[in-house]
């Protein structure tokens, strides 16, 4: 669907003091989005390109969660049920589902996309462990969602905040370590800032794990035409946003380079 459609937002969540989730009813988007897509979101200010963190064929809803970052999303967050935007997608590649013992590592506002992929997981009854990292507990999403589950003997979830305010005290990529020291996987699926993700592979690497992660970059069309998402020959709405091992190996630009707005190359942690 290349073509926006505007529709009223059916019911908005507040995760965060800085994250929201807002709910639509779009039934083909429903029925075809798969885990790790996007959708580009018009707010009639601008377009920017959303995680889907909830797809539900049956009620034909679908959700986007939205931090609290610049104009755009101080706009939506300022939006109410009712109130109009546009979608169009979803666009890019999903998540694949691969192994049977599944390590999901998610940091912030990352766990957005990581959302529906642990559900799917859940419902296939692999054996996941999950593990969620924040600055502090109150910016911790979807915990409360997903704590429902770990009466299960089959899933694990796992807390860390930078202030120690919760769970492990430091960042999840040091949980990451931990964990790999007590358990084994033979897939990892990983969202969130870029250096995390990038450490997150070079730990994958170093144990021979499978690894499959989303990446961000600034997108303006959404389906391969402006190439301003490039990551050296790779376009991220189009080839993207799931990378995996064999790909990411490539990337020279991973974890150290990124484009602006107007295509020129900054570092990443400009």
């Amino acid at each position: 669907m290349n073509k926006p459609i505007v529709l009223p937002i059916e019911k908005i969540e507040t995760n965060t003091p800085s994250i929201k989730t807002f709910f639509m009813k779009v039934p083909l988007i429903a029925q075809q989005g798969i885990p790790g897509q996007f959708l580009m979101v018009w707010t009639f200010n601008d377009e920017i390109p959303m995680s889907l963190s909830h797809i539900n064929p049956k009620k034909e809803l679908i959700g986007i969660t939205v931090k609290k970052v610049g104009s755009s999303t101080e706009m939506m967050h300022s939006m109410s049920e009712g109130s109009l935007v546009g979608v169009r997608g979803p666009y890019g590649n999903g998540f694949k589902i691969a192994g049977s013992r599944i390590l999901v590592v998610g940091g912030g506002v990352g766990m957005a996309c990581l959302f529906p992929l642990i559900l799917q997981l859940v419902e296939a009854q692999k054996y996941v462990t999950v593990l969620i990292g924040a600055l502090t507990k109150d910016e911790l999403l979807f915990q409360k969602p997903l704590q429902k589950y770990t009466t299960r003997e089959t899933f694990r979830l796992s807390i860390a905040t930078d202030d120690g305010s919760m769970g492990f005290h430091g960042l999840v990529t040091e949980l990451m370590d931990e964990t790999l020291q007590m358990e084994t996987f033979d897939q990892i699926y990983a969202c969130g800032p870029e250096l995390m993700l990038k450490t997150t592979f070079n730990i994958a690497e170093s144990q021979n794990i499978a690894f499959q992660a989303s990446l961000e970059r600034y997108m303006k069309c959404g389906i391969g035409l402006c190439g301003s998402c490039c990551i050296n020959e790779q376009i991220v709405c189009k080839d993207g946003p799931i990378f995996e091992s064999n790909v990411l190996r490539t990337m020279h630009e991973f974890g150290n380079s990124k484009r602006d707005p107007s295509g020129r190359l900054i570092s990443i942690t400009d």
